[in-house]
């Protein structure tokens, strides 16, 4: 029916334009631009954690992503409703001082405020587990 192929493509819109979101937080997560990447933060994030906090935060983490080429694999958006979106992707992540790089899959929660999809700044802070 057309009101269904209305709401599939609405879906894909969603979810591509969750994807590009993700995409954009991860170059700058990658490369270490912090005081760019708080404003990605949803509100709630925001309240909790001043910006100088976040970045000095994010600086002295002992982790960090691998390089590009090794930056996300297996993309998956599921929405949940037309303003929130679990993103779950396989990331490298590498120890600052030198290491192995580990692979692991992370979810992140995103929420779609004042026209842009948002990440959780808390999320990022943490160290990545499995």
């Amino acid at each position: 029916s057309v009101s269904q192929e209305m709401r599939e493509s609405r879906t894909q819109s969603l979810e591509a334009d969750v994807r590009r979101s993700f995409d954009q937080i991860l170059s700058l997560l990658r490369d270490e631009k912090y005081q760019a990447l708080y404003e990605w933060g949803d509100r709630k994030s925001r309240t909790r954690i001043a910006k100088e906090e976040f970045e000095r935060r994010m600086k002295r983490r002992g982790w960090e992503l691998a390089s590009s080429w090794e930056k996300a694999r297996d993309v998956a958006v599921e929405l949940k409703g037309e303003s929130r979106a679990y993103v779950s992707a396989k990331m490298g992540f590498r120890p600052k001082r030198g290491g192995e790089t580990r692979f692991l899959t992370q979810t992140y929660e995103m929420r779609l405020e004042k026209g842009s999809w948002r990440i959780d700044l808390m999320k990022l802070l943490q160290v990545p587990s499995k």
